[in-house]
């Protein structure tokens, strides 16, 4: 989810580590090979640097992390983080949709639904922000 405060816009769904680049991991990383640091230690990424540089990932490239590379790289081109979306549909592929919203409470959300079959799943999301 994406928390605003005052002029910083945080997800929890990424953490920062200590090192100077590739700081920026997935919160299911549990922690960075290289400076060691432990994610339930560190703070929460900055939404516009997990947009402008994306995230590392050690390890074999899931589904998931697939899905949100996609979805961080269309965010780049077509998302402007102080002006986001109230509803917008993307395609990112034959693979996975993205739903850009501002939900019933106000949060700033991006999900992506995998397609089956020319359809969009809506029971099959993945969390980006």
């Amino acid at each position: 989810m994406i928390e605003s405060m005052d002029d910083i816009t945080l997800t929890d769904e990424y953490w920062d580590c200590e090192c100077e680049k590739d700081f920026i991991h997935l919160r299911l990383q549990e922690s960075c090979p290289v400076c060691k640091a432990e994610s339930e230690d560190q703070p929460d990424s900055r939404v516009q640097e997990v947009i402008k540089n994306g995230f590392v990932m050690f390890g074999e490239e899931t589904v998931e992390t697939k899905a949100r590379r996609l979805t961080l790289a269309w965010m780049k081109d077509n998302l402007n983080v102080d002006e986001w979306f109230e509803d917008e549909w993307a395609s990112l592929n034959d693979e996975f949709d993205l739903n850009v919203y501002i939900d019933d409470d106000g949060n700033k959300r991006a999900t992506v639904f995998s397609v089956v079959e020319g359809e969009t799943d809506l029971e099959s999301s993945i969390e980006v922000l």
